[in-house]
């Protein structure tokens, strides 16, 4: 009997040195790995926009404070707006729409898509940007012709459109007046705002307008 103890002693020992248990709650360290870099405008792990990388391509993703790069605060020059489309034709346009004086605009042309952007009155600052064509993606995912009954918009936030969106419809979003979303209506012709079952049955988006002045209608 006593030899067995003693026998058993160094093993004890053995086991004394072996490593000890870990508290509860430590973690292992593993090796930092970087993220990859995100793509313009694309969203973030925490679901913000990344406003400040120029677009290269892929989805532009729209919101109520930006049209991709572009922000209320970006000024409204070819100087400022190229270096944010880096791959796009971006140059100097009018528009011409009734009887007065046509505006200036400044144009970005990529991947099939329009972008038509106006300066805001009384300011060097952009102003009403348009999206059209391309691969504009809004804040809860709506892409460029999605059925009006899938994009989640109310009724009461329409609008009859008028001038250049005459027999469209125009909506926001729940306190979100800058961003709007323009619905062509197959076979509307009238100025009055249509039945909400023909925009449930027949509107689809057309195009984002982003309103970079004071939001009216």
């Amino acid at each position: 009997m006593f030899r067995r103890l003693i026998l058993a002693a160094p093993l004890l020992v053995l086991a004394a040195c072996g490593p000890a248990d870990k508290p509860a709650g430590s973690k292992t360290a593993a090796p930092a790995i970087a993220p990859a870099p995100a793509m313009a405008t694309r969203k973030d792990a925490s679901g913000a926009v990344d406003r400040f990388t120029p677009y290269v391509g892929g989805p532009l993703m729209l919101d109520e404070f930006s049209v991709g790069p572009v922000m209320a605060q970006t000024d409204f020059s070819l100087d400022a707006i190229k270096p944010r489309f880096p791959k796009a034709v971006v140059k100097s346009a009018f528009l011409h729409q009734g009887s007065g004086e046509p505006t200036p605009i400044i144009t970005v042309e990529q991947g099939g898509g329009m972008i038509e952007i106006q300066g805001n009155p009384g300011t060097t600052k952009v102003g009403d940007i348009r999206v059209s064509g391309g691969a504009p993606k809004g804040p809860r995912g709506e892409t460029l012709g999605m059925k009006w009954a899938d994009a989640g918009m109310d009724y009461p936030r329409c609008w009859a459109g008028k001038d250049r969106d005459v027999h469209a419809v125009i909506c926001t979003q729940p306190g979100e007046p800058v961003l709007r979303y323009v619905f062509g209506v197959p076979g509307w012709t009238q100025e009055a705002m249509p039945p909400e079952a023909t925009l449930r049955d027949k509107a689809v988006l057309r195009e984002f307008l982003w309103r970079g002045g004071a939001p009216v209608q």
